[in-house]
């Protein structure tokens, strides 16, 4: 029957990996609760965007698109926060799982080597069990901080980059342009 996992399988590094899934959970955490700040205000912030194209009606286009670009910067800036935290939790868990599995094999054969008489497997059992866990539990909070920040970042550039799309052609409206939408033309050889 396999052991149960505890904290004292992950050695030295359990300290580090714990902050690591800590740190993951909280801007997670924090990250969802923007989300559903996001989704409940999204009419109301769109509407700010359009009033504030509504409001430099009387300037040039290009100042009304400079200013439009600079508040979806804002926009991007706070709904992409924790971006860095998650890409580096991406990179730092799973070379702290790599060094817990060197620093487990080290184990393993240092038992090894200090064992007079025959050799059993049982003891490079530890070892290699703390290097396995370490090595997992690396990886699982890399996987979830590259999937979060990958879901963040698609989820804000596909809402901006449509609400960009809406706000240009109000612009494109304002100054006088009509442009039609884009129709797709399917072409058979």
């Amino acid at each position: 029957m396999m052991a149960m996992f505890s904290i004292d399988t992950l050695g030295v590094l359990a300290w580090p990996l714990i902050c690591c899934a800590l740190l993951l959970f909280a801007v997670a955490g924090e990250r969802l609760c923007f989300a559903v700040w996001a989704v409940w205000h999204r009419q109301q912030t769109y509407s700010d965007a359009l009033n504030l194209l509504d409001s430099n009606r009387e300037c040039d286009k290009a100042l009304r698109d400079e200013v439009l670009a600079l508040h979806l910067q804002m926009l991007s800036t706070q709904w992409l926060r924790g971006q860095n935290v998650l890409r580096g939790l991406a990179t730092v868990s799973p070379l702290l799982g790599m060094l817990g599995t060197i620093i487990g094999v080290m184990a393993a054969f240092h038992r090894l080597s200090e064992h007079r008489g025959a050799v059993n497997p049982a003891l490079l059992a530890d070892g290699l069990w703390q290097a396995l866990t370490t090595t997992a539990v690396g990886l699982s909070i890399a996987l979830l901080a590259a999937v979060l920040a990958a879901l963040q970042n698609s989820v804000c550039r596909v809402v901006l980059q449509n609400w960009a799309a809406k706000l240009n052609q109000r612009s494109l409206d304002m100054a006088g342009a009509k442009v039609a939408a884009p129709t797709l033309r399917v072409e058979l050889a």
